[in-house]
């Protein structure tokens, strides 16, 4: 699939098929994570490939709103090991670079037939505690987001998602003609 298309088609998906998905696509998918961006090329992150049915179960404990664990063949979680680094105005930045990556591995999921959806994660203590504990996640690393993966068992029609009254040019409440001038200048 396109690259563009896999962006513009993908949708959060909760329902999924019990099938298994091979490791080396999960793999790939999680090497697409790691192509995203991070402050000063810091990768600040690490994954947790998780395939193990009662891991997930587990996991769906966290909250109510995760019960598509106990159905998806496959979960990622993305980790974060928030440190100071020369150059890194702030450590929260690391947290943009794992959204940057979980949002990488959305897309590469869709761009390879699977569905799949944002759990958030960070910065809900009881979610990120129920994760440390049932993965073993060493305390220098904090859980940020968990990603189910799947074949949908749910029809979740596309939609238009551009909205031209959020976008503006310039400044905001600008306008730009056919021409690519703004509109708005003064003459």
């Amino acid at each position: 699939m396109e690259n563009y298309t896999a962006l513009l088609t993908r949708r959060s998906v909760r329902k999924y098929k019990d099938t298994p998905i091979d490791i080396e696509i999960l793999k790939e998918i999680v090497k697409a994570g790691m192509y995203a961006p991070s402050p000063f090329n810091t990768q600040p992150w690490e994954f947790v490939i998780v395939t193990d049915k009662e891991l997930l179960k587990s996991l769906a404990k966290a909250t109510p709103f995760w019960r598509m664990l106990k159905r998806c063949p496959a979960a990622i979680i993305v980790l974060t090991k928030v440190q100071e680094c020369k150059g890194v105005p702030d450590p929260l930045f690391y947290f943009e670079a794992c959204a940057a990556a979980t949002e990488n591995i959305i897309i590469a999921a869709n761009g390879n037939g699977l569905s799949s959806v944002w759990l958030g994660l960070y910065p809900t203590i009881e979610r990120m505690q129920v994760v440390t504990e049932v993965l073993n996640i060493p305390n220098e690393l904090t859980p940020f987001s968990v990603i189910p993966l799947g074949i949908a068992d749910e029809d979740i029609p596309p939609h238009n998602e551009y909205h031209e009254d959020k976008v503006h040019y310039n400044f905001y409440n600008g306008s730009i003609n056919a021409n690519g001038d703004s509109g708005d200048e003064e003459k």
